[in-house]
């Protein structure tokens, strides 16, 4: 009696596993027929991402991007047939694809050794992922649709959108040399870090916000603007030393820029450090001997000392 049931229990796991292998290929098919039923797609394909047998499987997940990624190409065909588009639901396909994509490439990298003990990765389905990821690089993809979330000051997720188009140069799938050739980190490339920087700031996603800046604050571009966003940022997370330190560097960075040398005078005043305040006063003197509001400043400073 137990034998048997052992066997129907084993049947039924054979069946399940069978069952959502199958599944994954009618999604396939669902989304490649003439006309795509891409909420039955998804709802076919889900079981499949947390069965045991198939979430392991780097097709399953291929599969499940490929629902994003083809309905976003038919917005794109209905958009140059001036049919209306619903820029929201096409931006959600491919943030859904992108992380579909990273999680099946992720499976595929991972070796599997045969019975001789040799390995075997999964190349096919890494290169078909970074060609369609390179796809979405070069068309802006995300960007535009971070612009559109920005329109609609949905801010966190006009950060997410843009990290998106951000990561694809770093994925693994992407560091063919070939591949890289065609994604040089330049001046678009710290241009749209720059807005993600941004929009994080918005958000009022002060980590985010903050590791962009850093990542950027050496750089050249908007250098006095990203130095100045980053004081604030550490200003606005009230880490005084982290605050302090970025107005001390950037007073020797831009000495042509005496709004770091103010606030960072302001900051030894208000907090009572007025020998310091002095040196810097000093120092902005030196710089702007003309500015009276210097000379007045430290004055009272040592008139009230004197008292």
């Amino acid at each position: 009696m137990k034998k048997t049931i052992l066997m129907a229990a084993l049947v039924l796991i054979g069946a399940c596993c069978y069952a959502q292998k199958a599944n994954v290929k009618k999604t396939r098919n669902l989304i490649l027929q003439e006309t795509p039923d891409f909420d039955a797609a998804r709802a076919m394909i889900a079981p499949a991402l947390t069965d045991e047998e198939t979430k392991g499987l780097a097709e399953t997940w291929y599969v499940a991007g490929l629902i994003g990624y083809t309905q976003n190409e038919k917005f794109n065909i209905d958009a140059m047939m001036n049919q209306p588009v619903d820029d929201n639901v096409k931006g959600q396909a491919i943030m859904e694809s992108f992380d579909y994509w990273v999680k099946a490439d992720e499976i595929a990298m991972t070796p599997v050794y045969d019975k001789k003990g040799k390995a075997k990765v999964d190349e096919k389905t890494r290169k078909t992922i970074a060609t369609k990821m390179f796809e979405y690089y070069n068309g802006n993809d995300f960007v535009k649709y971070g612009i559109y979330l920005n329109d609609q000051r949905d801010y966190a997720n006009a950060y997410k959108a843009f990290m998106r188009h951000l990561q694809i140069q770093d994925l693994p799938m992407m560091q063919d040399p070939k591949m890289q050739e065609k994604m040089p980190k330049d001046t678009i490339y710290d241009q749209y870090k720059y807005y993600a920087a941004i929009f994080a700031i918005q958000a009022e996603m002060h980590p985010e916000a903050i590791a962009l800046l850093e990542e950027m604050k050496d750089g050249e571009y908007e250098a006095v603007t990203v130095c100045q966003f980053l004081y604030q940022e550490y200003v606005a997370i009230k880490d005084t030393a982290k605050y302090v330190a970025q107005l001390q560097e950037a007073v020797v960075r831009f000495p042509k820029e005496p709004w770091f040398l103010q606030n960072l005078i302001n900051h030894y005043i208000y907090s009572g450090q007025t020998d310091q305040a002095i040196v810097y006063l000093d120092q902005a003197i030196e710089r702007e001997p003309s500015v009276g509001q210097y000379h007045l400043i430290k004055g009272n400073i040592i008139a009230n000392e004197n008292r």
